[in-house]
């Protein structure tokens, strides 16, 4: 408790010097007059300028706070928002992963088929959930960049009868923007 109260006397000394800086930094120089609505002036210039500056920086901490809040729950609220997409109506066994394993290069066929067709599977992620798909990335290493950014793409697997659901592009979908929008903000 001692250490805080301290601490709380030199943050308000650091202050205090701080803001006796300031009004000596607007004082006028020695000899020259200035007359008061001048000093009301510059004064009111910098509280406008702080205040303005200080609400910037409000929203923007504002976005990242509420985007990056979304972000931790973004594997749910993909699902609540694309059901048809990320989840089948038949269960696989998580217990023993052998059948999808055994699978594994019908599934990376499958995910290259759906593809367009410059576009490489990168990685295959497995279902988190005993209802989930599987998930295939891929990306193009040659033309159609937009910007100099090659678009990414995914395509859902269903693990059991090996069909793909649906392919999406990253960045088009709502969780890609706030993710994008996130890591743009910092």
């Amino acid at each position: 408790m001692c250490l805080i109260v301290s601490l709380v006397r030199e943050v308000r000394e650091t202050v205090i010097q701080f803001m006796k800086r300031i009004e000596e930094f607007y004082a006028a120089p020695p000899g020259e007059l200035t007359t008061q609505p001048q000093r009301v002036k510059r004064e009111s210039l910098v509280v406008i300028s702080h205040r303005l500056l200080g609400l910037w920086c409000g929203v923007v901490l504002s976005v990242i706070g509420l985007t990056g809040s979304i972000l931790v729950y973004d594997h749910e609220i993909d699902q609540w928002l694309n059901p048809s997409l990320l989840t089948t109506s038949t269960s696989n066994d998580t217990s023993s992963s052998i059948g999808v394993t055994e699978k594994l290069d019908q599934i990376l066929r499958s995910a290259q088929r759906a593809f367009p067709p410059a576009v490489n599977v990168l990685r295959i992620d497995m279902p988190p959930i005993e209802t989930g798909v599987i998930m295939a990335r891929g990306q193009s290493q040659n033309a159609g960049s937009v910007q100099g950014v090659q678009p990414l793409y995914e395509a859902t697997i269903d693990p059991v009868s090996e069909r793909v659901i649906g392919v999406r592009v990253w960045g088009e979908y709502f969780v890609s923007r706030i993710y994008r929008l996130h890591q743009q903000l910092l």
